[in-house]
């Protein structure tokens, strides 16, 4: 059989598939147009958010754009409630003797709590999920249309999801140009207004093996945010590199309290020596 009867095969046995795809987002785009988050099922979330995934091709980071961000105005609201709920439970903290109006009150309040906490729970899956989603696409021309919309969304917790999925793509793709524009878009998100944001850059900076990334990852421990000096510590330890012993060096001799710790903890990890004090390094 020719190599050309062998192709036309594959193609005639592709494109069902592929047809059957392009519906199946269709459909989930449709719904998730629509979508009440507080109504939806979190499984049939789930199952729409993997329908994104199931098509790769540029078309399909609008709506993932649009839907991470109609989900992020979601967890918002989740952690508005939670907040809220956390308040009006306050007064009943300290007290033992109370009557029973208020024990109602306090019940029924801990049953919405609980709730809360359980939707943030299946909430923060479906983020994971997302994530997964987003650096499963290997389409160039997608992942380039990723990497044009996603790094400048007006949504954080978008750019959060783009920082924590495009380390996937410079692992998955073995495409030097596509590489270059993926560590651009990280590097400029080091300077991202939302801390949680230049959280996800300090974590998936690891996996870019070149210098610039250590000088950005040591920047990082200059963050006046607590979270992002601690990612980025735990990302130079993960370097397994002579330069992070430098860096970290350099860092602990300036920080005080749990920080330093951590950081001598990864000195530690990476020479085998413990030294308590920054000046015995």
């Amino acid at each position: 059989m020719s190599r050309g009867i062998i192709a036309l095969c594959i193609l005639i046995l592709l494109v069902p598939v592929a047809l059957a795809d392009r519906d199946s987002y269709l459909a989930a785009r449709e719904k998730l147009a629509e979508a009440d988050y507080d109504r939806l099922a979190a499984d049939e979330r789930d199952r729409l958010f993997e329908a994104l995934g199931r098509y790769d091709k540029p078309e399909v980071i609008r709506t993932y754009a649009e839907t991470a961000s109609a989900f992020g105005v979601y967890l918002d609201g989740l952690e508005y409630t939670q907040g809220s709920l956390q308040e009006r439970m306050r007064p009943f903290a300290d007290r033992t003797a109370l009557n029973p109006q208020e024990i109602a009150v306090r019940n029924n309040l801990t049953k919405k709590i609980q709730k809360a906490e359980a939707d943030w729970r299946l909430g923060n899956k479906s983020v994971a999920l997302l994530v997964t989603v987003l650096g499963s696409y290997k389409d160039p021309k997608t992942v380039n249309n990723a990497i044009s919309m996603l790094p400048g969304h007006a949504t954080w917790r978008v750019r959060q999801l783009y920082a924590d999925a495009a380390p996937l793509w410079h692992k998955m793709l073995a495409d030097t140009t596509l590489s270059k524009r993926i560590f651009g878009s990280l590097k400029k998100l080091t300077r991202d207004k939302e801390p949680r944001v230049r959280v996800a850059v300090a974590r998936g900076l690891v996996a870019f093996k070149r210098m610039e990334a250590i000088q950005l990852l040591e920047a990082s421990i200059k963050d006046p945010d607590w979270s992002v000096r601690s990612a980025a510590v735990k990302s130079l330890a993960a370097t397994s590199s002579s330069e992070a012993v430098g860096a970290l060096i350099r860092a602990m001799q300036k920080e005080k309290g749990r920080l330093a710790g951590d950081i001598n903890n990864a000195l530690k990890e990476l020479t085998g020596r413990n030294m308590e004090f920054a000046d015995m390094w």
